[in-house]
């Protein structure tokens, strides 16, 4: 069914979603800051002027993709954490390809707080602030189910750092600069989820030493 104006709830939704599904595409097709709400709007059959009943600004467009992208991955490491991994390397493996398998979450995330946070509304940023909250307790509840030993306070820390440290690896192992002399940069590992497992490794193994 199509329809020019959204009025009813369902509508509203269906069209929000729409939105956002075109907006995945063009992050995927250009990258997450490379392209327009003039663009948007062309490819979701949406005005400018209209995008704006649904959504403040791009920036905030982009926080709602990354809310998709977390559930997604959260929802992921719930289930795959309670299938008997019970050791540290095993859990490791499990987050770094679920991070791994999932690029465009953590190109947000890798933006999230630099420049997402600055162009949404108060409202929507304590939203988001409180959603994350609940999230990364969720990561450590997952923790928790797999590593019995550690406690509630490191299994929060743990989930936080690992979102801290995969903001900072992400741009990194994806830098695109070139390299006159890629010899002398033979010592840096640009594999992200390589280094995103031996860093939750390591990670893991010092608070497993620290609860014995």
């Amino acid at each position: 069914m199509k329809f020019q104006r959204a009025r009813s709830e369902a509508q509203i939704e269906q069209r929000q979603q729409n939105i956002l599904k075109t907006a995945r595409e063009l992050c995927i097709e250009f990258g997450v800051l490379k392209w327009s709400l003039n663009e948007l709007g062309r490819r979701s059959s949406v005005t400018k002027s209209n995008l704006y009943r649904y959504f403040g600004s791009r920036e905030e467009v982009l926080m709602h993709l990354f809310a998709i992208e977390l559930e997604s991955l959260t929802c992921s490491l719930e289930q795959l954490m309670g299938e008997g991994r019970s050791n540290v390397e095993s859990v490791s493996k499990v987050i770094a390809a679920q991070y791994g398998e999932r690029p465009l979450f953590c190109e947000l995330l890798s933006i999230s707080a630099s420049i997402l946070e600055h162009n949404i509304d108060v409202e929507c940023n304590r939203q988001f602030k409180q959603s994350m909250q609940k999230t990364i307790l969720r990561h450590a509840n997952a923790l928790k189910v797999s590593l019995e030993w550690i406690s509630d306070d490191r299994a929060f820390w743990v989930a936080r750092v690992i979102f801290t440290f995969t903001a900072g690896l992400w741009p990194v192992a994806n830098s695109m600069l070139p390299l006159s002399r890629p010899q002398e940069t033979s010592r840096l590992d640009n594999d992200f989820e390589n280094q995103l497992y031996e860093f939750v490794s390591l990670l893991l193994s010092g608070c497993r030493a620290e609860a014995r």
